[in-house]
C-alpha cells in the first residue's frame, strides 16, 4: 500500500510541477506534495486522477485569488476539497479566500481544518493569527504566530504579523524585536521598515 502511495505521490509531482503556483513567495514554502504525504488519513486518497485535479483546481483557486476573481476562485477551491476532503492546502486557500471577503467565521474554520489535517504547514498559522489578531483575540493570535515562527524562523512574514499584533498591544519592546528580525530576513521589504518607523 506505502509503495502504491509513493507512485501517485511521484505521479502528481511530476504533473503538478507544471501547474503550481505558490501561494506565498518565501524560500522553503513546503509544496503540494509534501502537505499530501503529511496529511492525515491519506489512505482516504482514492484516485490518483481525483488527487491530481483537487491540486489543478486548487493551484487555480489560488491564481483566481491573486487575480481577484473571487467566485471562481471558490467555485474552484470547493471543487478541490470536493475531490480531495482531506487537501489541507486547499482549505488554507479557501481561507484566505474567505479571510479577503472578511467572511471571518468561514476562514478560520478553513484554517482550522487545515491545521487539523496537516500541523506542520505554517503558513496556515500565520493565516489564522492575523485573522485573531484582527478580531483582537490576541492571545490566540501570538499562539498561532509563535507556532508559526518554530515550525520556520526564517519567515519573515510570521515575525511582521507577530509584531503588528505586539503593536495593536502596545508591546513595544516585542513589536520592534519582531520587526527587526523580519528585516533581518527580509531586507528588502519596504512594508517592514514603514512598520518600524511608525
Amino acid at each position: 500500500m506505502q509503495h502504491k502511495r509513493t507512485i501517485k505521490l511521484i505521479f502528481f509531482a511530476f504533473t503538478l510541477a507544471s501547474y503550481s503556483y505558490p501561494l506565498l513567495s518565501e524560500p522553503n514554502q513546503t509544496s503540494d506534495i509534501e502537505v499530501l504525504q503529511n496529511t492525515k488519513n491519506p489512505e482516504q486518497i482514492i484516485d490518483e486522477q481525483d488527487l491530481l485535479n483537487a491540486a489543478i483546481y486548487s493551484n487555480r483557486g489560488s491564481v483566481g485569488i491573486s487575480q481577484k476573481q473571487w467566485n471562481t476562485a471558490l467555485k474552484d477551491l470547493n471543487r478541490a476539497i470536493e475531490l480531495d476532503p482531506n487537501f489541507a492546502r486547499a482549505y488554507m486557500n479557501r481561507g484566505l479566500l474567505y479571510s479577503i471577503l472578511k467572511r471571518w467565521d468561514d476562514a478560520l474554520k478553513n484554517f482550522n481544518r487545515a491545521i487539523e489535517l496537516y500541523p506542520k504547514f505554517f503558513p496556515t498559522y500565520i493565516y489564522r493569527g492575523y485573522i485573531y489578531g484582527f478580531k483582537q483575540e490576541f492571545e490566540s493570535a501570538i499562539r498561532d504566530l509563535n507556532q508559526a515562527v518554530s515550525l520556520n524562523e526564517q519567515n519573515a512574514t510570521a515575525y511582521y504579523v507577530r509584531a503588528t499584533v505586539y503593536g495593536k498591544q502596545e508591546q513595544w519592546d516585542h513589536a520592534l524585536h519582531d520587526i527587526n528580525q523580519a528585516i533581518e530576513i527580509d531586507p528588502d521589504s519596504a512594508a517592514n521598515y514603514i512598520f518600524r518607523g511608525n
